[in-house]
């Protein structure tokens, strides 16, 4: 799960256009205070992080800062709200960058949108900013196409996801759940009988082949 605002996941950098605040213990340095969030605005070769807010901008150690909300950019905000294409298309041009950032638990807005239920339109356009996304997976091993099923997306959203990567409806989730799993009953039949169609290389073909022996065996298993 994604880290509590004010923790520090391992790994995790400051990016540009990310909202920050001092970490816990640190009651005030340079001008900002406990609690306040500030944008940064660039990050040296040294490490250090040139912060911004509306009356000061000043330069912090990365060990004085810790992420304000989960590490989200703007990006990842409209992303979770389902906010539409026009909305992401600005951001997008403000901060292009921002679709290849992941927050603290690995998602990208990619998986954000997808969690949300988001049309195919939005998925694409996250996809032709950072198409790596759809082949990498968050802090519970979800893929953008594990969260698209979980939110009961369309059809037409599935199939893209499942096009972007494949790979992606054999892999298992931190609950041991493929993508098909979770997809309701109303879309399963629709979305399998849209992949088999829609097979037109041996690759493609072998990918169903191995989810429907995979599952197999995970039942049989199960069932020992």
């Amino acid at each position: 799960a994604a880290a509590r605002p004010f923790a520090t996941p391992a790994g995790w950098k400051p990016v540009e256009a990310a909202l920050v605040r001092l970490r816990p213990g640190l009651g005030e340095k340079n001008g900002l205070r406990a609690g306040e969030l500030a944008t940064v605005k660039g990050v040296f070769h040294n490490g250090n992080i040139r912060l911004k807010r509306d009356d000061f901008e000043e330069t912090f150690a990365p060990a004085d800062l810790a992420h304000g909300f989960d590490g989200w950019l703007p990006l990842h905000a409209a992303a979770a709200l389902a906010l539409d294409k026009e909305a992401l298309s600005l951001l997008l041009e403000a901060h292009p960058a921002a679709a290849a950032t992941a927050d603290a638990g690995g998602k990208h807005p990619l998986h954000l949108a997808a969690a949300a239920g988001a049309a195919k339109e939005v998925l694409l356009l996250l996809l032709e900013a950072h198409s790596a996304a759809a082949a990498t997976a968050d802090a519970d091993g979800n893929y953008p196409l594990h969260l698209a099923a979980s939110a009961r997306a369309d059809k037409q959203a599935l199939l893209l996801l499942l096009e972007a990567h494949s790979a992606a409806c054999l892999a298992l989730d931190a609950s041991q759940n493929m993508p098909f799993d979770l997809i309701s009953d109303e879309h399963r039949e629709a979305v399998l009988s849209g992949v088999i169609e829609a097979v037109t290389t041996p690759e493609a073909l072998q990918v169903l082949l191995q989810y429907s022996a995979k599952r197999d065996l995970l039942d049989h298993c199960k069932a020992l």
